[in-house]
């Protein structure tokens, strides 16, 4: 196994969580712009399942894409692996990136429009993602640092709070954060090993402090059960499945997980 799809088996036994190196789940078809930005994205180490009475999926994320001969930006790019010379569509001469990151999805607790939260600067095209008209908030040090998207002007202005903004700031400022539906995306720059931990921190954070208002005005709708591995119980919250072999113990690889 690969140190790295190591690292993620490691953390996948420290947090209770179902592993699998491929992606069994079609992380790829989420409703992300953040999947969806190229042709070719390759999702590897999905860990699913629930920690904290919380259900959450974690994976690696690799896009390759297309940047023409654009300055290369910084951001979460594997320059040596990543990056290629050469031609692209109908032979126009430019570069091909792979970014790389670590993403986690998880429940938010309310039906969200669809928004955007990207550090400055960070992704190579952000036009790509989706068509959002910019958010005008009334913070401009947050403006400043976060470029905003979103089809619903008063959700995001609903969903960025000041506690939320305060999180943000503190704690998630090199993360691609979207929301949609029911759930969350956070991702971060891709590192060796892989900041698992601090993954699990940020995106539980982000959760925790979707504001009541939001809550209230767009509440979830009901939840039946998303998959086997993780089952809603009678109270509606899910219910952890034990992903080792009750025989010895040995861990199993099982698609388990939500969509």
């Amino acid at each position: 196994m690969p140190d790295r799809a190591a690292d993620w088996l490691d953390a996948a036994l420290h947090y209770r969580l179902w592993f699998s190196e491929t992606d069994e789940h079609d992380s790829v078809s989420l409703p992300f712009s953040l999947c969806r930005r190229d042709d070719l994205v390759v999702v590897r180490n999905v860990s699913c399942g629930v920690t904290d009475d919380r259900e959450i999926r974690l994976f690696d994320l690799e896009v390759w894409v297309e940047v023409g001969d654009q300055a290369i930006p910084p951001g979460p790019l594997d320059i040596v692996a990543g990056l290629v010379e050469g031609t692209l569509g109908d032979g126009v001469p430019g570069h091909r990136l792979m970014e790389r990151w670590e993403c986690a999805v998880v429940r938010a607790g309310a039906e969200c429009g669809r928004l955007s939260v990207v550090p400055e600067g960070m992704l190579t095209r952000l036009a790509d993602m989706a068509t959002f008209r910019d958010q005008d908030l009334e913070l401009e040090t947050f403006n400043r640092a976060f470029e905003i998207g979103t089809t619903d002007r008063r959700f995001a202005s609903d969903f960025l709070d000041a506690r939320m903004v305060e999180f943000l700031q503190a704690r998630a400022g090199g993360c691609v954060v979207e929301a949609v539906g029911n759930r969350i995306l956070v991702a971060q720059r891709a590192t060796d090993p892989p900041d698992i931990d601090g993954l699990i921190a940020r995106a539980v954070g982000i959760a925790e402090r979707v504001p009541n208002a939001v809550r209230s005005l767009a509440p979830a709708l009901p939840t039946a059960a998303l998959t086997p591995r993780c089952p809603i119980g009678p109270d509606g919250r899910p219910q952890a499945v034990e992903p080792a072999s009750a025989d010895d113990g040995i861990w199993v690889q099982d698609p388990g997980g939500w969509a």
